[in-house]
């Protein structure tokens, strides 16, 4: 199937990378698009705004860097008490704040799964957007998304 192909691309250079070493050949970076006036044009959701702190990501999946983020909160919050911190995105809530004091677990709101109209609404709410990415990823396109919104990474 391999040497049907006649044209390959990749979303950056450390994608391209991984494909030459892995697959042979080479390919042409062509980085992901952003609808950037989606997320420019979201509407904010008053509920989310206000001292909030957002993550969009699996919640089990280590790049996303979740419990770097957990890790960090105990000290966001001596600092910021009012802080809260909205999560989006699958997997374990209960273990994803199993380190954190009992007190500071209600200061993390969990939101599933979202919509793409919510996940810019969200973007557009919050204060930050926090992107604890621990590496390995060819393109954190989540990125140019909470930027487009407005949101400060």
């Amino acid at each position: 199937a391999l040497e049907k192909i006649s044209a390959r691309i990749a979303v950056s250079e450390y994608a391209r990378r991984t494909l030459v070493e892995h697959l042979g050949g080479d390919a042409v970076v062509i980085p992901n698009g952003v609808d950037v006036d989606f997320f420019a044009r979201a509407e904010p959701k008053t509920a989310w705004q206000g001292g909030t702190l957002g993550f969009i990501g699996r919640i089990d999946e280590p790049r996303k860097g979740l419990p770097v983020l957990m890790k960090a909160l105990p000290a966001i919050l001596a600092a910021r008490p009012e802080t809260r911190l909205l999560v989006a995105g699958r997997g374990d809530e209960e273990e994803a704040v199993a380190s954190l004091p009992g007190a500071m677990r209600e200061r993390v709101e969990f939101l599933g799964m979202v919509s793409d109209e919510d996940k810019a609404r969200l973007l557009r709410s919050v204060d930050v957007y926090v992107a604890p990415n621990t590496g390995g990823e060819s393109f954190g396109i989540i990125l140019v998304e909470a930027l487009s919104a407005g949101a400060p990474v």
